[in-house]
């Protein structure tokens, strides 16, 4: 069970934080699921609960997400960790003009279209599944 504390801008929820998201199905439960599902669409906000997985207590964001309700579980703050606590990142040199602007001629160029995640497959997880199909005669 989820328990509700607040809402929240979706927007504010800093992706670092996000662990794990579930898809949320309505178990006899159509019409609070199908009200909570388009408020949340409307209203670009989020809820924030807590839920027990595994023996452990979770902050999770309640959000919509494709015409469903999804639940993303979230990092504690000691869980996320501080680059400014990292001294490998105090001291770095700074870029200048011209490399900068070669730079973005470059960004510019491989710059095409929006981002399309459908283009990106796990290549070793297709292999592993194909060859398990295989049979190798002795």
């Amino acid at each position: 069970m989820i328990e509700l504390d607040k809402f929240v801008n979706f927007f504010q929820a800093d992706p670092h934080y996000f662990e794990r998201t579930w898809l949320l199905i309505p178990n006899n439960s159509d019409k609070p699921y199908a009200l909570l599902r388009k408020l949340l669409e409307k209203t670009g906000m989020a809820a924030i609960g807590k839920v027990t997985m595994s023996t452990r207590e979770r902050v999770v964001l309640i959000h919509y997400y494709q015409n469903a309700i999804v639940a993303t579980t979230l990092r504690y703050p000691d869980e996320v960790r501080e680059p400014s606590h990292f001294a490998e990142l105090k001291d770095l040199p700074e870029a200048g003009e011209d490399e900068l602007a070669m730079m973005t001629k470059i960004v510019d160029k491989m710059t095409k279209t929006d981002l399309d995640l459908r283009l990106y497959h796990d290549s070793r997880h297709f292999f592993t599944i194909s060859m398990g199909s295989v049979h190798i005669a002795p």
